[in-house]
């Protein structure tokens, strides 16, 4: 009963898509089932719906999972499999299977469930490692027809619903009640495949590819198609809570306090409710969610109403339309180099547009979690919308220069929160199918298409023109025009790569830079951009790039942004690669004379490969620095023990962060002594770890363990307190899920037996298993927060002098602050440095003068401790 409620709640909580509405009782149910459910006897899985058991081959058994209770686990071993009757699916055109699915594959080349005689006739569904499959031929694998999408991100380690119907004509698979993908252009059916079927669970048809490691629950099949009411998860639900959980669902914004984009106000909720709105303003903010940002910020009301049959229930939304802002800073985003762990989104930030600082201490602020889990060349855009679009070629360039074919667009209002990730494969579109490159995506709002126009390099095998620029128009980032040829160079040598469009408001026209240094332009955005100057018949001049002794200078991803409250124009390049070993700055005032600038003219305190600046407000920057500006605020796994220096903590100290692991594996969080140089994990005395099967626990003395079980998911963040007694060298460890809840993973846990004796702790660091793992597990918010035994007692003031006594704990080096106020002004501040010690008070004595009150302040661990809290005489 336990392991049903729980798949009841999970199918509650994520399923989703438009339903229809069914009866309860009205359709008919599953014709087999395996629960997995009863007592293991022998090799059979009990089929509770028909008698259809099944057999269990190889290391095939029975577990108990967390999350579901007790479901099939297959190791991957050989010869570890389930299979369903013979002929079971014989002639069985229409079918739909439902099941829960926990996958640790982490390569291709397997089945998840198959159906067929051999590897010539077969049907497949292969639940892969970021994405999702089904197949059917009588030819073998060249004449595969599919339904297929690899781009969904990492997804193994998680229990996932996926559901496949197959019709004669049709192939849709869903996950956790989304439609994922589907091919209505089928011509094989089952019965095509022949009669007395074979059919597993976890093994292939081809001898040479893996058995599925992972685990099972609720397999069903069912004779029908599942109805959208069915597969969303809400068939037998009341309308009060499919109401409910459209309530809880609702969400708008992360920045409601400070809105500056539109609004989506759906009219359908993720549970199938009907929603209202009302707004308080409608001049502000629009019927259809449109944000109109004034001079001043306005506070608005926004009332939605899900209704469900005949229950209602209404939630509002108080909202801050922040006025229009202007330009402060500027934001680079930029990658770093041709390894995994630098193709990542990194931030940088000035004031001036000359001088630039990495922001969460040089390291990546946004991995990509779709096609090949790297980014390079990112550009940034703000939107129509008011939202921020940041655009880059999704390549892993370990894979070679022509492995890619899409792109990557990630979406966020408030340039840390990504709301959406959009991934678009060029080889989806006739004029680009033969792609296999698509490179340094960007995009400009284009007023005579009223869309934007996103263009880039494309290389098609077989194009005698190589890699030169396309175009095609969105409106949402989502739907496109089919892509068209661009431009390509006038001498046809070479291609046309990275570029970027700006209106010249001196010469009123736009203008790409491309090639790094090349120049076409057109007078409007979608028009003909030429690279042929009318006036003299020949090519632009190129900018004029130069290396320190003068020569010319190579550089690719030119970016060209304004300075602030000027009319100077900055095109920065990427010449890190090529003979200038370095980013360049070249200054414009009029888009036709071009001063490079000299090395003492601008800076950057780290190492950026091909990005992007834009302007940002002050508020922003203000944002951005907050989240990201300690070089503590985020920080990634490394591949080896390298460490953060955070200390020395002495006595009491509590360790806050929130953790995130982008795939299920071994990980740890870790902390050792400032005087431990750690080499290995026997290095560290305090030890969070994840594990590959889900779960948390922490290092107990001499092994692993957890006072209560601790489940986690990827690409979720968990809340992790660490509180920490160095003089009895123990620690406790709790951890809030996303969902809320403290939960007390380890308490009072020894230190690790086998680690050096630590007196104080001064290094964290963050390490995944299993070989190079770099950037997999990741912290964020790190806190410190020190529990100050320093007190004050018998305090005197009298006649302008103040005496007390200072008491502790601990040994401690503090700073004691007098402070003399008179009305609610502070007139008189003095400071005294000093180390008090554990059980002997430490005097103190100031001279004052007459004051309405007095307040004592310690100073401790950069914290101002004001003690006995303040103390005031």
């Amino acid at each position: 009963m336990y392991r049903k409620m729980l798949s009841l709640l999970f199918a509650f909580c994520l399923f989703f898509n438009p339903a229809i509405s069914v009866k309860a009782g009205s359709l008919k149910g599953p014709v087999l089932v395996y629960s997995f459910d009863e007592a293991l006897i022998g090799n059979q899985a009990v089929d509770s719906a028909g008698g259809n058991n099944a057999t269990l081959y190889g290391n095939a058994t029975y577990i108990t999972d967390p999350q579901k209770g007790q479901v099939l686990r297959l190791d991957g071993s050989y010869g570890t499999y389930l299979e369903f009757p013979r002929g079971f699916f014989d002639n069985l055109n229409t079918f739909t299977i439902s099941m829960d699915v926990l996958s640790y594959m982490t390569e291709n080349y397997y089945f998840t469930f198959t159906v067929g005689v051999d590897n010539i006739k077969y049907f497949f569904l292969n639940v892969a490692p970021t994405g999702l499959k089904g197949a059917i031929t009588i030819n073998s694998n060249p004449a595969e027809q599919k339904a297929e999408n690899h781009q969904l991100g990492p997804q193994n380690g998680q229990w996932m619903k996926i559901i496949c119907v197959v019709e004669p004509n049709r192939i849709a698979i869903y996950k956790n009640g989304e439609k994922i993908v589907e091919n209505k252009n089928v011509t094989v059916k089952i019965s095509d495949l022949g009669q007395n079927l074979i059919s597993y669970l976890g093994k292939s048809f081809y001898s040479g590819d893996k058995y599925f490691n992972g685990c099972f629950d609720n397999v069903k099949i069912y004779d029908r198609v599942l109805t959208e009411e069915e597969i969303l998860g809400v068939y037998d639900m009341t309308d009060e809570e499919i109401a409910e959980a459209d309530y809880n669902n609702l969400f708008l914004s992360y920045n409601l306090g400070a809105l500056t984009h539109d609004l989506d106000l759906k009219t359908k909720g993720k549970y199938t409710s009907d929603i209202s709105w009302e707004i308080s303003d409608t001049s502000v903010i629009t019927e259809d969610g449109k944000v109109r940002r004034g001079k001043e910020n306005k506070k608005v009301t926004v009332t939605a109403t899900i209704t469900k049959g005949d229950y209602q229930k209404v939630k509002t939304f108080d909202i801050t339309v922040f006025a229009e802002e202007e330009m402060a800073a500027y934001l680079f985003v930029y990658f770093t180099g041709n390894a995994a762990e630098q193709e990542r989104i990194y931030y940088g930030v000035s004031k001036d547009g000359y001088n630039f600082k990495a922001l969460n201490g040089g390291e990546p602020v946004l991995i990509s979690t779709v096609g090949t889990g790297c980014v390079r060349d990112p550009f940034i855009l703000k939107g129509q919308d008011g939202y921020y679009y940041i655009l880059a070629t999704d390549m892993r360039s370990s894979l070679g220069w022509a492995s890619n074919h899409a792109i990557v667009i990630f979406k966020t209002a408030d340039l840390i929160h990504i709301e959406e990730t959009i991934h678009i494969d060029y080889k989806n579109f006739e004029s680009t199918k033969n792609c296999n490159r698509a490179w340094a995506p960007q995009a400009i709002w284009c007023p005579e298409k009223e869309a934007y126009m996103v263009y880039l390099a494309i290389q098609n095998e077989g194009d005698p023109r190589g890699t030169v620029m396309w175009r095609h128009y969105t409106k949402d980032f989502k739907t496109y025009t089919e892509p068209e040829f661009m431009l390509a160079p006038p001498d046809g040598i070479g291609g046309a790569i990275d570029g970027d469009i700006i209106y010249d408001p001196v010469n009123d026209r736009y203008i790409m830079y491309y090639d790094g240094k090349r120049i076409a332009v057109s007078d409007k955005i979608s028009g003909e951009f030429s690279a042929i100057d009318p006036n003299t018949g020949r090519e632009y001049e190129r900018i004029p790039f130069k290396t320190s002794s003068g020569v010319d200078m190579d550089v690719e991803g030119s970016n060209i942004y304004n300075i602030i409250g000027t009319n100077k124009y900055i095109i920065a390049a990427d010449g890190t690669p090529f003979n200038g070993g370095k980013y360049a700055l070249v200054e414009t005032t009029d888009f036709i004379n071009y001063r490079q600038l000299n090395d003492n003219e601008y800076s950057f305190n780290f190492t950026p490969r091909h990005g992007y600046v834009i302007q940002i407000s002050q508020r922003e920057l203000d944002n951005l620095l907050a989240q990201y500006g300690d070089v503590f605020s985020t920080h990634y796994s490394t591949a080896d023990f390298s460490y953060m220096n955070i200390g020395p903590y002495y006595g009491k100290v509590t360790f806050s962060f929130d953790a995130q692991t982008k795939e299920l594996t071994d990980g740890i969080f870790a902390f050792t002594a400032s005087t431990t140089n750690p080499d290995n994990y026997n290095s560290y005395n305090i030890v969070v770890r994840f594990q590959p099967n889900g779960t948390m626990d922490a290092r107990n003395g001499a092994s692993f363990s957890y006072t209560n079980p601790v489940y986690y998911e990827v690409n979720k963040f968990y809340h992790i307190d660490i509180e920490v007694n160095i003089n009895t060298k123990q620690y406790s460890v709790y951890v809030t899920p996303p969902s809320g809840g403290k939960i007390l993973l380890a308490d009072k846990f020894a230190f690790r037996s086998d680690a050096p004796v630590a007196n104080d702790i001064g290094k964290f660091t963050i390490r995944a298993g299993h070989g190079y793992r770099a950037g997999i597990f990741f912290a964020k918010n790190f806190e410190v927060k020190k529990e100050i035994s320093a007190r004050v007692e018998n305090a005197k003031y009298e006649d302008g002098k103040l005496t007390f006594d200072v008491l502790a704990d601990e040994d401690e080096e503090v700073i004691i602050y007098a402070a003399g106020i008179s009305g609610k002004k502070l007139e008189y501040l003095k400071a005294s440095g000093a180390k008090v010690y554990k059980g002997a008070p430490s005097s103190f004595s100031f001279d004052m003068g007459e004051y309405e009150k007095v307040k004592i302040f310690i100073w401790y661990k950069n914290t101002l401790f004001p003690a006995a809290l303040p103390y005031e005489i």
